[in-house]
């Protein structure tokens, strides 16, 4: 069972320890694909809680299990577990707190993706019919460094 599929269950009771292996796992198989690197991170939301998981950020994404695996609250707060969660966990925080319906977010630094923080004055072009979200344009982050606060996210 996916962490997408536990996480639509409302009402169920899922125990955190599923979430954590959910997490875990996820960010192995990620980080074995070559999706994730030494900066990524998985997150997963809490259902009927203001609340997510997400891994400390010193962890090794290749060994990570559900003991590195922290509770945070939507001020980024540790809840649960020791340790520190990743300096951008305001990107996961901001996430949920916008967007109810979302239930897992990855954070990663793909190549391809970086290579776009490298270029200025680009438009970025739509290539395919399932890009019609963003047909009004898609959105982009003025400055590549990290987003580590609410403040450094475009209004």
């Amino acid at each position: 069972m996916s962490v997408t599929d536990i996480a639509s269950k409302k009402g169920q009771a899922v125990p955190n320890e599923q979430f954590a292996l959910d997490a875990a796992a996820t960010t192995r198989l990620l980080e074995a694909e070559g999706i994730l690197d030494y900066s990524g991170h998985v997150s997963v939301r809490i259902p009927d809680r203001d609340a997510f998981m997400i891994q400390i950020g010193v962890t090794s994404r290749q060994e990570l299990t559900p003991a590195d695996v922290l509770v945070c609250d939507f001020d980024c707060k540790v809840l649960e577990g020791t340790g520190q969660p990743p300096s951008e966990t305001v990107i996961h925080s901001e996430i949920y707190k916008a967007r109810p319906d979302v239930n897992a977010v990855l954070h990663c630094h793909m190549d391809l993706a970086i290579a776009f923080t490298m270029m200025e004055g680009v438009k970025i072009e739509l290539m395919r019919a399932r890009a019609t979200r963003w047909k009004s344009g898609v959105p982009t982050h003025p400055d590549p460094s990290h987003i580590k606060l609410k403040e450094h996210r475009p209004a």
